[in-house]
């Protein structure tokens, strides 16, 4: 078997082994694709409510804004202070009557 031969042979065995990566990178950017776009459906889901998603950013937000506080030994909110806000409350509504001048 002469030189070129030889070269002409690992030649076409170099075209036969980059076609046969070719496929299989083909093949294996079309899965990767079928889970980007399955990622990008759940992502929209989440973000806008599409496709009927079990949780989206409006329910994540009521319920992380709407969660039951902790609660003191008396039974109150640890963030409430009741007192204070009726305070609040009696301050606000005077102040809304010396604006407004509603009786």
């Amino acid at each position: 078997m002469s030189v070129e031969s030889k070269a002409a042979g690992l030649k076409n065995a170099a075209y036969g082994l980059a076609v046969l990566v070719a496929i299989a990178g083909v093949i294996y950017l079309v899965m990767k694709g079928r889970n980007v776009v399955k990622a990008a459906k759940d992502a929209g889901g989440f973000l806008f409510g599409a496709d009927s998603a079990p949780e989206t950013v409006g329910t994540w937000l009521y319920d992380a804004l709407n969660s039951p506080p902790a609660a003191n030994p008396d039974g109150k909110p640890a963030y409430w202070d009741y007192s204070q806000a009726e305070k609040t409350k009696i301050r606000l509504i005077g102040a809304r009557e010396k604006t407004y001048g509603v009786d």
